[in-house]
């Protein structure tokens, strides 16, 4: 018996938040059944309020992890944090 194994993709996000439901759609229409996986979003803290609709969204999918930085802190610095949190076998 083979086991999946896990994925673990890392998003930044800043001022994303009509992005983030279509993403999260397309992500799952395309991975659900095929791979077990975890969706890391990273929001420096964006004023259009990212955060809150990642937040929403956690109750629909709970693969789904926020971290929410205090500032604009750069694309290298949030991918590094996703990555620190990321428990997959695979990293995007």
């Amino acid at each position: 018996m083979s086991v999946k194994k896990l994925i673990s993709i890392v998003i930044p996000t800043y001022n994303e938040r009509n992005n983030i439901a279509p993403l999260c759609n397309k992500i799952a229409t395309s991975l659900d059944s095929k791979y077990e996986y975890e969706l890391i979003f990273v929001d420096d803290n964006s004023p259009d309020a990212t955060y809150e609709e990642i937040n929403n969204l956690m109750q629909k999918y709970p693969m789904i992890h926020l971290i929410k930085r205090k500032g604009k802190l750069g694309l290298g610095s949030a991918v590094r944090k996703g990555f620190n949190k990321a428990s997959g076998d695979y990293w995007i």
